[in-house]
């Protein structure tokens, strides 16, 4: 019941700072806006289910460290994203093709999709501030 409720309120929270943009469409030409409420409602339903898969997940893989405790092997390989996170060896090379990515995005795409894009990580921020 308790992840329910935590689900409950990211799918709340995350409606919430969706709403500018999944809601509301304003139509400068017409000077008209158009309220679009069926996303909100998409939104809250794909965070809430993102958020209980999420917390299964998490549930899952605390269950398998729990057994690899009790049966562990000396010597055993550990999982790649296990890997990936630790060995500077590893991420940096992933760090810096993302940066690459980030640098050559605007001149991949129109400006349409750039600003949907400093939209989305302007929400993010806000998000995690």
């Amino acid at each position: 019941m308790d992840t329910l409720k935590r689900s409950l309120g990211i799918a709340l929270w995350f409606m919430f700072l969706t709403f500018p943009i999944m809601v509301v469409k304003v139509n400068t030409l017409k000077n008209e806006v158009a309220w679009r409420w069926w996303n909100l409602l998409w939104v809250g339903l794909a965070a809430l289910v993102l958020s209980l898969v999420w917390r299964w997940a998490l549930e899952q893989k605390s269950r398998r460290v729990k057994k690899a405790e009790t049966t562990a092997v000396v010597g055993a390989a550990r999982p790649f994203f296990q890997r990936l996170t630790e060995e500077a060896a590893l991420y940096q090379p992933l760090l810096f093709a993302i940066g690459v990515a980030a640098l050559v995005f605007p001149w991949l795409v129109s400006a349409y999709q750039v600003n949907i894009m400093v939209l989305a990580l302007i929400f993010v921020v806000l998000g995690l501030g």
